[in-house]
């Protein structure tokens, strides 16, 4: 980093698609010193993300607009406009929406190298189920472990 600072207009950054739902990098590794990763998400009417874990970084949400399903270590919660939620690394998490309308949330890793996962999801996953067994390769190579159902809650 040269300057004192960094900036992302309205409307600008690395647009992704994270298997089918639109994310936008608005800061990455390279833009923060590796500290810290940001992005921007929707995530569409009945998508979901999987009970998960990673050791290697911390995830926090700030939900901006509907209502997201999270399970965090077992236990189910409701987050919906203006909630914080912070995973600390190594804890089981997952999500859904369930909802008829899309939810649009920020999500911060500390620290940076998620965005690594996300342009490989983006870049080599069409379509589900048929790209699971490519989307359990890259996160493993990520570091990222995906639980089976029931497995890995508190």
């Amino acid at each position: 980093m040269d300057k004192a600072y960094f900036s992302q207009a309205a409307g600008q950054g690395k647009p992704l698609s994270v298997t089918g739902d639109p994310f936008v990098c608005k800061a990455a590794g390279a833009d923060t010193d590796n500290s810290w990763a940001l992005f921007e998400a929707t995530v569409l009417p009945g998508s979901l993300v999987p009970d998960h874990k990673h050791d290697g970084f911390d995830e926090a949400f700030y939900i901006l607009e509907g209502e997201l399903e999270m399970s965090v270590e077992g236990e189910t919660l409701t987050a919906s406009r203006g909630d914080f939620i912070n995973i600390r690394r190594g804890a089981v998490h997952g999500y859904q929406n369930k909802t008829s309308t899309a939810v649009r949330y920020l999500t911060w890793t500390h620290p940076a190298g998620i965005e690594h996962f996300y342009e490989e999801i983006s870049e080599n996953v069409k379509a589900l189920p048929d790209d699971l067994g490519k989307i359990l390769t890259i996160a493993d190579k990520h570091q990222i472990q995906i639980m089976p159902p029931g497995e890995g809650q508190a």
